[in-house]
């Protein structure tokens, strides 16, 4: 054992084989070889003595220690040679269950931090490292000023690398500013080599100092050649018309020898003279090239210096560039014969120049001699001067920088490692001297550390080119491309993920490949393009067999769509030789996501234009489907897909109906389905076919057990599961929901049991992360109840202060064995608490360790571990500002920890929460980003988990240490993702995807609103406000939730000191929490229950609701809300004198005021009502504001009844708050007219009290003691009349022609309203109406008049109070037979019955046309007696108009006659027909045609009872009404009408950044309240801070430099 530590010592562990991943395969080594010395070890600890003889035992004891000693030993030089792949894997063994074995690895740790073992390896960039370590290894000189590396390597390659190894060399060392001392050494051996005396051999053959020169030319030398060489070339290319051939032999036509050799010694001075005077153009590194050339060889042959730089600087770079441009890319194309010979010649003549030796062998060349001769001087300054190093003037000079890419690394390891044995032999010769051998011994080691290389050969995307040429070059290029880009590592893990692999063999012999959509991710860029290359590799085999694809989209969802781009990259790279390859494609288990997708796809499939027709692409249901194609046997589906068509296990569900939200129109389908619950998961199949690719398909989703979070139902049919992702939950309708509950809840008990412990003893450590985690090992240990334990914990303790260099005041000595107490507690905690102050700096990586193993610890070392990780909670602060992105990770990651922690550990939760959570809360910059953790973590679980219910119990703890820090910050939480929802609008809250985002936040706030006395002072109607927003909504326990904040909110407000001190208040607080707790307070929240029963239940089951009055989408009707804001607004108003700088009023209207103003329906309903409510002045801005919300509301294509019903109501409530004589109350009645003609029954009732109120403040007003309502209303109308008629001309009614039958016909519609409240107020405003109209009501009796004839009218049929005054005792006219005035209905109205009392024919007309339509739409049989025996009686008087009433009856009287029962209704029919038939007609008698020309040809409208379903758009009257509003808010702010309305619709995220409102305020006087006109709904008192209402300010929403809420 000795023997093998001393073998290990430094051995870094090699797999065989080297490939694939040498980290994966290194760690399986490892762990293989680690395990069985912790075997051996745990043998060692486990002696069973007593079998063993006494004679024996003490020998033998000794002996077994002295092995395990040294088996610890070779453990140590195991793991200190191979951290990075050792640590990661070893580290668990800390925690081992094992107390010996834990102190066996302890030891180990001790050792490995005695003997210096480097962490660096375990870093990320570990690899990066290592590379860079190869690099300074090869170019480390000795101290003779040797490379043994580079030489033993240049030995070493072979004939065919020499050019890359050259061309690696050069690039290293220059880029390591080493590129001289290479130069000398390389350029030595070859004048070692060379010939004595023989100069002119030098550098002239294939050597590595030659190749070596070359590559630095060619490196350093490209850009001078493309600005001085290139321009001469392209020169010569335009002498077309020139001949250079000088070779008699060669040439046709002699005569032109002398004309070509002139045309030749031409370009060849002129190629010499620029090249000689292109000496500043040449860079630096050349010029190191040409000095140290120089240098060596003029220390073997001084004489022949110069001439040497001169020869290879034109040999070995400037003429092969003459030669062949093209290898330069200094020309493209071809290049014609006569050009390339006159090159040819040029560097001929340039090379002998620069040999300075004249032609003598080549006659034709002779003539260029003299040419020579006159130049050789110059060749020789120009190479002198080439030669010098400077120092350059500016200009004299240029620097070409480089750069040494990866790719060159790699290329140098794959040359390293390929070589490394003959390298090793080059050492082990006598050629290398003893003292240069140690940089082959650390080379070694740091190749077995690297592994073998990843880098691909460039050739080898030649060899493929050659081997296929059916693969077209744009693939070629691809994958040349993406060989170096892609990772090899994520390359290996998508492989290894199988999402595209190829298996298995179809009918007709073809492979098989499949695409497992579920596992790829379209949304990574990188990994879209990695896999497009994996597929491209797999598919390449492919050119010439067919093959067929199998899409499987089991589990798909929207994430794992390809992006279209890529698709169309696919169908780009791919040839089309490939892809008509394909013989057909299966798709398989078709869901909804992927039907959306194919709507995008029909499109992009038409790249693939080879793929067409049914035959091609096959949609596939059921596995039997695929036995046609494919033998079932053939079929390599993935197991993921596989375990769904298990039979076993399963539970199906029949009758089911699938809810389906259409995205555009938000209409939900009901699918006919079945459900399917699977030991794996959830399988939902559509019974009905859909269409997919113009084919009829089966949809099947499937949603494995993982995806899946809760599932509960709402009521006996109804079905909700929620997904994990995805905020909008499963909905379904199934007959058995309680067995599918229960059989689901069952499957995933069952896989949650299944799953390992969330401690993964394999993590991934950093070198960071070492001394934290040593430091814990020792704390934890030095708890432990083993005394060996605690010493070797406190040995390893020593060490990690040695090791890290920790400032510990303690003097720890480890050399000794010590007798360490049981009770280490106050040693420990004193260690803690020194080194978190001292280094602060491990806090992250220390407290991450303690958590990490957690669970692993015994119950009493939990405890231990909570009381010494306490003190250092406090410097997780520090990392929000002195740590770098990768520390905020891990201290998120940590408070996520923290929390599972908190959940988990329920025996010691209290400790937690003092232990942990009362230190965080102690750091107020520590506590938003916890906060955030909290909220996110509890959304991603979901309302109703156990998660957020302990993380809003921990939010109290926090708040606790924070002054109301928390509560504050989860209100602007929810204020912000309130505003969000106007990001994407939608009808409800519920509906939105940020509501489940909202309950979550509301179950923090109940916990923290309980007994927050802060809380209720500083956001009181902040609180107030986020409920009456939220109140209604979502399941009973989010109703409950509410209704426990708004209770819990008041009971703190109670104990506020200063209400407290307050007896009156104090009262007013306890009755009003006795009035919110009654049953009839929590009904209008919608629950049925207390709240404190069903706020805190364990399990969420959503249910219904008590039968209480709803609104839209089931949520509490404008009544609930107006009612409950009415009970706040009374709390607020009797304690905020009490709290001083109370600004609770401004505050809360401030934001009711923004969420009013703008567009989001699901927040702009409950604002109007809750500003109607709480506001205590009503200017001109503000009213202009909510009529252009109004008004912007008719002209949206949704139909918004119920936002349009709140701001009617709104503006009902401004009424009583407007001064006396402001123009607007006359306005408000024709909005409320305008309103009332849209004949939509919510809208009626919300217009109707707003007439209501008009009436009563004008009655305040006395001013109908002056003039009548016609008068009073007439200068209004008069100032928008061409509005105003076309609204009534719509309708058919007109109040230019007559005010009073109008109003009254539009009024009679409130008596066929569905509620019965609603038809008792319009009678009474008719009532109050004909009061108005009614000088002399004395005496009992019922005058007739002009203005009061309309009301009497409308009243008659209605009103058995109102028949009773127009009855006479003694009938003054004769008008009925004696048969009649025995009847038991008999009565006379002689009143009526005159035409003194309507001596207007328009107003006869209108008075018998509205009892006429009032006949004919009545059900009521004693209501039609009554009307026929009336209009019998009003024939004889009124009767040139009776032939209208005739008319208009005519098909009513015969229906009657045919259907009726009651004698006396027949009766009276009768003696109508008589008198019908006995009048002679007149030509004075009314037409029909009459009623139109008045004006009121619908009046008949207005007594059919309301539709069931009405629309305000897209009806002509909404568009016309507004209009109306339109031009109403230019007149009453004609400054604002160039503002556009597009402000109107701007999202609250804008209003948030920019400050300001997007309604625009105009400044305008504040007008006066009259305390005595307000209708009895809103008979309250109102107050609240601010400027006074009898002042002019400048309204505006604009927030507090501190608020930032919105």
């Amino acid at each position: 054992m000795k023997a093998l530590g001393q073998v290990l010592n430094g051995l870094v562990l090699q797999p065989r084989g080297m490939t694939g991943d040498i980290f994966e395969q290194k760690s399986k080594l490892f762990q293989r070889y680690f395990t069985k010395f912790m075997d051996l070890i745990h043998s060692l600890n486990h002696v069973d003595w007593s079998v063993l003889s006494p004679i024996h035992t003490h020998s033998l004891q000794r002996h077994v220690a002295q092995l395990k000693e040294a088996t610890i030993c070779a453990m140590a030089h195991m793991l200190t040679a191979n951290i990075d792949s050792g640590l990661t894997h070893a580290i668990g063994l800390g925690y081992h269950e094992d107390l010996r074995t834990r102190t066996s690895f302890i030891e180990v740790l001790t050792s490995i931090l005695k003997e210096g073992a480097q962490f660096s390896s375990l870093a990320e960039t570990a690899l990066a490292d290592r590379l860079n370590q190869m690099l300074d290894l090869v170019t480390t000189e000795t101290a003779d000023g040797d490379l043994p590396l580079v030489m033993a390597l240049i030995d070493s390659v072979p004939p065919e690398n020499v050019d890359e190894l050259a061309e690696v060399l050069v690039t290293l060392f220059d880029s390591k500013h080493k590129l001289a001392p290479f130069l000398i050494s390389i350029l030595n051996t070859e004048m070692d080599d060379a010939e004595s005396g023989r100069v002119d051999t030098l550098f002239r053959g294939n050597t590595i100092a030659c190749k070596v020169l070359s590559s630095s030319f060619k490196t350093f030398g490209l850009y001078y050649l493309q600005s001085v060489v290139r321009p001469l070339i392209l020169q010569l290319l335009k002498m077309g018309d020139k001949d250079f051939e000088v070779d008699p032999a060669r040439m046709s036509d002699t005569s032109r020898l002398t004309e070509n050799q002139a045309n030749l010694l031409d370009l060849v001075q002129t190629f010499c003279s620029t090249i000689i005077s292109s000496l500043p153009s040449v860079p630096l590194q050349l010029r190191t090239v040409c000095h140290t050339l120089y240098s060596v060889v003029a220390e073997h042959y001084p004489d022949g210096s110069l001439d040497t730089v001169s020869s290879a600087l034109f040999l070995r770079f400037i003429n092969p560039a003459i030669v062949s441009p093209q290898s330069y890319n200094l020309v493209q194309g071809d290049i014609p014969n006569g050009a390339r010979r006159g090159l040819t010649f040029i560097s001929k003549v340039l090379q002998n120049l620069a040999n300075h030796i004249e032609f003598k062998k080549e006659a034709h060349m002779q003539v260029f001699n003299q040419f020579l001769r006159d130049n050789f001087e110059r060749t020789r300054n120009h190479a002198l001067h080439l030669s010098a190093m400077g120092p350059f003037k500016d200009g004299e000079a240029v620097e070409y920088i480089s750069f040494l890419k990866e790719s060159l690394k790699h290329r140098l390891h794959s040359l390293l490692w390929s070589h490394q044995d003959q390298m090793a032999a080059y050492a082990a010769s006598t050629r290398t001297s003893v003292s240069a051998r140690q940089p082959f011994h650390q080379l070694n080691t740091l190749l077995a550390q690297l592994g073998a290389p990843n880098y691909r050969r460039k050739r080898t995307s030649y060899t493929i080119k050659r081997r296929s040429t059916m693969v077209s070059s744009q693939l070629e290029a691809f994958l040349e491309t993406m060989a170096g880009e892609c990772d090899e590592k994520a390359l290996r893990a998508i492989k290894a993920s199988d999402i595209f692999y190829s298996g298995g063999v179809s009918k007709l012999g073809n492979p098989v490949f499949y695409f497992i959509a579920r596992k790829f991710r379209g949304d990574q860029i990188s990994f879209s393009h990695q896999m497009l290359y994996h597929i491209m590799t797999l598919l390449k085999s492919c050119t010439d067999k067919s093959f067929e694809i199998v899409i499987d989209l089991t589990q798909a969802t929207q994430i794992n769509e390809p992006d279209l781009e890529l698709l169309v990259k696919f169908a780009a790279y791919v040839p089309e030789l490939v892809m008509s390859q394909i013989e057909a494609v299966y798709i398989y288990n078709t869901n909804l996501a992927f039907r959306n997708y194919a709507h995008k796809l029909s499109s992009a499939i038409r790249i693939f234009s080879h793929i067409k027709g049914a035959k091609r692409v096959m949609l596939v249901d059921t596995l039997s489907q695929f036995s046609s194609h494919i033998d079932i046997s053939e079929l390599k589906l993935s197991s993921g897909t596989m375990v769904f068509e298990e039979e076993e296990g399963k539970v199906e569900f029949n009758q089911a109906h699938f809810l389906v939200t259409k995205a555009k129109t938000l209409m939900v389908l009901q699918v006919p389905s079945r459900l399917q619950v699977c030991p794996h998961g959830l399988v939902v199949h559509m019974t009905e076919k859909m269409k997919v690719f113009e084919s009829l398909v089966l949809i099947k989703e499937i949603y494995h057990i993982s995806d899946i979070r809760e599932v509960y139902s709402e009521d006996k049919e109804s079905l909700t599961v929620r997904l994990v992702e995805g905020s909008h939950p499963l909905k379904f309708t199934v007959n058995k929901v309680e067995e599918v509950v229960k059989a689901i809840g069952t499957v995933i008990s069952r896989w949650q049991n299944q799953q390992p412990s969330r401690y993964m003893s394999e993590r991934k450590l950093e070198p960071k992360d070492v001394p934290g985690t040593f430091l814990n090992l020792a704390l934890l240990n030095l708890g432990s109840t083993d005394a060996d334990l605690r010493v070797a914990a406190y040995k390893l303790l020593s060490g990690v202060k040695q090791a890290f260099h920790l400032r510990i005041s303690y003097q720890l000595e480890s050399s000794h064995d010590l007798c360490v107490p049981m009770n280490t507690a106050p040693f420990v905690m004193t260690v803690s608490r020194e080194l978190a102050q001292k280094e602060p700096h491990l806090t992250l990586e220390f407290l991450s360790e303690v958590v990490a193993g957690f669970q692993q610890y015994t119950p009493a070392l939990k405890q231990f571990c909570l009381a010494y990780m306490s003190p250092w909670l406090p410097n997780l602060s520090l990392s929000l500002f002195e740590a770098t992105a990768t520390d905020h990770e891990k201290l998120m990651r940590l408070v996520d920890m923290l929390v599972a922690l908190s959940i988990s550990e329920d025996a010691i939760y209290p400790l937690i929460q003092s232990f942990v959570w009362d230190k965080i809360g102690g750091e107020p910059r520590l506590l938003k980003r916890v906060l955030d953790s909290f909220i996110r973590m509890s959304i991603s679980d979901g309302l109703g988990s156990r998660k957020l219910e302990v993380l809003a119990d921990t939010a109290v703890t926090l708040e606790q240490s924070t002054d109301g820090a928390v509560t504050t910050e989860v209100i602007k939480k929810i204020l912000k993702t309130i505003a969000h929802t106007s990001d994407k609008v939608t009808q409800s809250l519920e509906q939105h995807f940020l509501w489940s985002e909202l309950t979550v936040l509301s179950r923090f706030l109940l916990a923290l609103s309980c007994n927050n006395p802060r809380n209720a002072v500083k956001n009181l109607t902040d609180v107030f406000y986020l409920c009456i927003i939220m109140m209604g909504n979502g399941p009973s326990f989010v109703k409950a939730t509410i209704h426990g904040i708004v209770l819990n909110t008041v009971q703190s407000l109670a104990s506020v000191p200063e209400i407290m001190a307050n007896e009156e208040a104090t009262k007013s607080v306890s009755l009003k929490l006795a009035e919110i707790s009654e049953p009839k307070f929590y009904h209008q929240f919608g629950i049925q229950k207390r709240a404190s029963s069903l706020a805190y239940q364990r399990s969420v089951q959503p249910g219904r609701g008590p039968a209480l009055e709803l609104g839209h989408h089931g949520s509490p009707s404008s009544t609930c809300v107006t009612a409950i804001t009415q009970h706040l607004l009374d709390l607020v108003n009797a304690t905020a004198h009490l709290i001083p700088e109370c600004t609770w009023m401004q505050r809360w209207q401030k934001l009711a005021r923004r969420t009013s103003f703008h567009y989001n329906p699901a927040l702009q309903t409950r604002s109007f009502l809750m500003l109607g409510v709480i506001s205590n002045k009503a200017s001109l801005s503000l009213v202009t504001r909510t009529l252009r919300v109004l008004e912007e509301t008719l002209g949206r294509r949704e139909d918004e009844v119920y936002l349009l019903e709140s701001i009617t109501i709104c503006l009902t409530a401004f009424l009583p708050l407007l001064e006396e004589g402001s123009k607007l109350i006359y306005h408000f009645f024709w909005v409320a007219v305008g309103i009332m003609q849209l004949g939509e029954a919510t809208l009626y009732a919300a217009s109707l009290e707003l007439m209501e109120a008009c009436i009563k403040k004008l009655t305040l007003m006395k001013v109908f003691e002056k003039q009548t309502l016609t008068s009073a209303m007439q200068p209004s109308r008069e100032e928008l009349e061409w509005p105003l008629s076309q609204m009534d001309r719509e309708v058919g009614i007109s109040f230019s022609s007559d005010f009073n039958f109008s109003l009254a016909a539009l009024l009679y519609k409130g008596f066929s309203h569905p509620l019965s409240t609603v038809r008792t107020r319009t009678q009474e405003l008719l009532t109050t109406l004909f009061f108005i109209h009614s000088p002399d009501v004395s005496g009992g009796r019922i005058e007739v008049y002009q203005d009061n004839l309309a009301y009497i009218t409308v009243l008659f049929p209605e009103s058995e109070i109102v028949r009773k005054h127009l009855r006479e005792p003694r009938p003054r006219l004769k008008t009925l037979a004696s048969s009649l005035e025995d009847s038991p209905t008999h009565s006379s109205y002689n009143t009526l019955l005159s035409s003194h009392a309507v001596p207007s024919q328009k107003q006869q007309i209108l008075f018998l046309f509205v009892l006429a339509c009032a006949l004919i739409n009545t059900q009521d049989e004693k209501k039609t007696q009554i009307l026929y025996e009336f209009l019998a009686n009003a024939s004889k008087v009124y009767f040139n108009v009776f032939p209208l009433i005739r008319s208009v009856l005519m098909q009513n009287l015969v229906l009657t006659l045919q259907q009726s029962q009651s004698p006396h209704v027949l009766s009276a029919v009768q003696q109508l027909v008589s008198v019908a038939v006995e009048r002679v007609p007149s030509d004075t008698d009314c037409k029909l045609t009459v009623i139109n020309d008045l004006g009121f040809g619908g009046v008949r409208e207005f007594f059919n009872p309301f539709p069931k379903h009405g629309l305000v758009y897209p009806t002509s009257q909404g568009t016309l009404l507004q209009k109306y509003l339109e031009t109403l808010v230019a007149h009453l702010s004609p400054s604002e009408e160039c503002v556009s309305k597009s402000h109107s619709l701007s999202s609250m995220k804008d209003f948030a950044t920019n400050g300001s409102t997007n309604y625009p305020l105009s400044g305008s006087s504040a007008l006066r309240r009259s305390s005595q006109a307000i209708p009895p709904s809103h008979n309250h008192q109102r107050t609240g801070s601010g400027p006074s209402p009898n002042k002019t300010p400048q309204e505006t929403d604009t927030l507090d430099p501190d608020d930032t809420d919105f």
